[in-house]
C-alpha cells in the first residue's frame, strides 16, 4: 500500500530533471580556462552533456577539442569558436 502510494507521488520520468546548479558549472568552466589540467582531471567522468545550459556544453566540447590536440584553451583562444 505505502509503495503504491509512492509510485504515485513521484513524478514521471518525462517530468523528471536532474539537479543542476549553474554558477557551478561556471566555476568549473572558469577553472578549465585558468588551467587546462583542471580539464584533464574531469574529463575522464564528466561530458558535454552532464551541463544544464547549452552554452557550458558548447565551451566544455570546445576546451576538450583544443586541450585533446595540445592546444590552450584560454577565454582568448575561445573567442573565435563562437560568434558575437
Amino acid at each position: 500500500m505505502i509503495a503504491s502510494n509512492l509510485a504515485k507521488q513521484a513524478a514521471p520520468a518525462e517530468y523528471r530533471q536532474a539537479p543542476f546548479d549553474i554558477e557551478v558549472e561556471q566555476a568549473l568552466l572558469g577553472a578549465i580556462l585558468v588551467n587546462n589540467e583542471a580539464f584533464e582531471r574531469v574529463s575522464g567522468f564528466l561530458e558535454a552533456q552532464h551541463f544544464h545550459e547549452g552554452l557550458h556544453q558548447r565551451i566544455f566540447e570546445t576546451c576538450g577539442r583544443l586541450i585533446r590536440k595540445g592546444l590552450l584553451a584560454s577565454p582568448v583562444t575561445l573567442r573565435s569558436h563562437f560568434s558575437l
